[in-house]
């Protein structure tokens, strides 16, 4: 007798058969846009990514983030990895708040001397490190916490801390879980755009960018 897991495996398996289904999977791989998707399967493995480093937001974010690039901005991200070599890699000079002691030391191995890793297992020094932020052009939110450090750079915002027409990015800003944080920084900004669609391995994210 069939069970009723198997007669979903089968009723979905129906849908594999439908050339509608087909054809979506050969618009998707033959979309001359998504060959840079397929380029970022071969960075899978951490050791090959570091080193062609390109940050893991929406491709349309980094091509807007690329333009307004200039030798000497000052970088402050929550989170490193790629992007911190990739900021370096265009001039910037890095401060990256890491929580991961392990990771860190991977990007530190990595480094030039324009990027610094600090590790920050306290909840309060990693939101907060102990920098100045009137110095920092380009902020990144990319690691844990999210929440709290978009909130805290609203506070400075609102205090006149953070530099004019200073860029704040924000990834993966579709999770309910960022909306929040995504509406306050939206209300104390100048400027406000948001990217959506492929990144890395992600074929659906969302990218935003703020400017002060």
């Amino acid at each position: 007798m069939i069970t009723k897991n198997q007669l979903n495996r089968i009723k979905n398996l129906k849908r594999l058969l439908f050339w509608s289904a087909w054809k979506r999977v050969f618009l998707f791989i033959t979309e001359p846009s998504h060959d840079k998707l397929f380029e970022r399967f071969k960075k899978i493995n951490k050791n090959t990514y570091l080193k062609k480093p390109e940050p893991w937001l929406t491709f349309t974010a980094i091509d807007f983030i690329k333009e307004r690039l200039k030798k000497g901005l000052r970088i402050l991200e929550w989170g490193s990895g790629s992007s911190s070599l990739w900021f370096d890699q265009n001039g910037c000079f890095v401060t990256a708040i890491e929580h991961n002691e392990d990771w860190a030391n991977i990007v530190k191995g990595m480094k030039s001397d324009n990027v610094n890793v600090f590790v920050k297992k306290e909840k309060s020094d990693y939101v907060k490190p102990a920098i100045n932020f009137s110095t920092i052009n380009i902020f990144l939110i990319d690691g844990i916490y999210r929440n709290e450090c978009a909130s805290y750079l609203v506070e400075l915002i609102k205090s006149s801390e953070i530099l004019s027409e200073s860029m704040i990015i924000f990834d993966d800003t579709s999770r309910l879980e960022y909306q929040e944080s995504v509406q306050s920084l939206t209300k104390c900004c100048q400027e406000v755009y948001h990217f959506t669609g492929i990144s890395n391995i992600v074929i659906d994210k969302m990218t935003s960018v703020f400017i002060t």
